[in-house]
């Protein structure tokens, strides 16, 4: 890849890890609608009384699937256990 004053660029292709998470049909809609009403702004998302991210919404998030992507394995792991004890 060439940047803009013709330099050469590596790109990793490498994956980065990521937490998928799959929403019920109605908590789906109510975050359809949440980042309908978030779009252009930064929508904290916490886990229990721990922010996990706060990520710029560019764009209604429909479907109820979403995923975190990290390069700490390790928080990622930490953040899945977390969520598994929150749905038990």
């Amino acid at each position: 890849m060439v940047n803009e004053n013709g330099k050469q660029t590596a790109v990793s292709r490498q994956p980065v890890p990521e937490l998928t998470i799959q929403l019920s049909s109605d908590d789906a809609k109510k975050f359809a609608e949440l980042t309908e009403r978030a779009v252009g702004s930064r929508l904290l998302m916490m886990l229990g009384e721990r922010p996990l991210i706060a990520p710029l919404v560019r764009f209604l998030i429909q479907g109820g699937c979403m995923s975190i992507d990290d390069t700490n394995v390790t928080e990622l792991k930490k953040m899945e256990h977390d969520l598994k004890k929150l749905i038990r």
